[in-house]
């Protein structure tokens, strides 16, 4: 009864480890019919990922009212979570089907399709009219908002770069290092992490000539409106002559639901980038050791 293909997602959605965990997907459907009977309908989700079919069959069968003059039209609402269906009273059935997260998890989908076949109730009496055809019209939508699921996990790759001039004539006797510390001030209800790697001249990753230590996660926030504070710290430790050659930093940063510290998690609620918001206040480097400047 018709088909969705998903398209034109974030860069951050497309990214390696990515995982897509919807607390609440929500499939909205319409059905209008002029049966002078009760409708039956059982429906199956059908979806693409990666090339190879999937299928969801719905809990439940779908009870489509009858009409007694004119058309009637019957709403029904399939999620993962019925006490999270914030407009219940619109529904003439909720049906709760917790695989729905198999059209987003581990990855999306690229297409979506609703197959149903739909009878007449046989247990109950009605009249019909000789000669007239009889229809029941669907129409559907899916809607995803991005609240986090436990399992969800995105991942966004920055780079910064064209350091070197800065540091090309600076070498750092061994057991130095730089030292970036920052307070993170998190509206978002993400729990994020960072990992990094030092950049050449080249733009290839350094490797062990720089080691790198991040100490800290950025706390999520509980509601999306309370901040919470946290301290990050960037240890930079460079072996013999690798600070000339560094021009930037490559960061990954993690976001999920769930914290890497524990068993604490922060779901349900959607991201908005007009109220989320991630500020670094107090942000301090310092270099700590021995160094040494080529004044030629």
């Amino acid at each position: 009864i018709g088909s969705a293909t998903i398209s034109g997602l974030p860069d951050f959605l497309d990214e390696d480890g990515v995982k897509i965990d919807i607390d609440n997907t929500q499939i909205i459907l319409s059905l209008n019919s002029d049966m002078t009977v009760p409708g039956i309908v059982k429906g199956t989700i059908n979806y693409v990922r990666d090339g190879q079919n999937g299928t969801i069959e719905l809990n439940e069968d779908i009870i489509v009212k009858a009409s007694a003059q004119r058309s009637k039209t019957t709403r029904i609402c399939i999620c993962r979570k019925k006490d999270g269906v914030a407009n219940a009273a619109e529904f003439d059935q909720i049906i709760e089907q917790n695989n729905l997260k198999d059209l987003f998890y581990p990855s999306l989908v690229s297409s979506i399709s609703f197959n149903a076949s739909a009878k007449a109730d046989d247990s109950k009496e009605s009249t019909f009219e000789l000669g007239r055809d009889y229809t029941i019209k669907p129409k559907y939508e899916v809607n995803a908002p991005l609240a986090f699921g436990e399992d969800a996990k995105i991942i966004y790759t920055e780079t910064f770069n064209d350091w070197n001039k800065d540091v090309k004539d600076i070498d750092i006797k061994e057991g130095g290092y730089l030292l970036l510390t920052a307070k993170v001030e998190n509206r978002v209800p993400v729990f994020l992490n960072v990992s990094a790697s030092a950049l050449d001249l080249n733009g290839k990753e350094m490797g062990s000539d720089v080691n790198i230590e991040i100490t800290g996660e950025v706390e999520a926030s509980k509601d999306g409106t309370t901040p919470t504070s946290s301290e990050i710290s960037i240890k930079l430790t460079p072996k013999k002559g690798a600070l000339k050659r560094i021009d930037g930093l490559k960061l990954t940063i993690s976001g999920s639901a769930k914290s890497e510290n524990g068993n604490t998690s922060v779901v349900g609620i959607p991201l908005n980038a007009k109220h989320h918001s991630l500020v670094a206040k107090d942000i301090a480097i310092k270099l700590v050791g021995t160094v040494t400047v080529d004044l030629n």
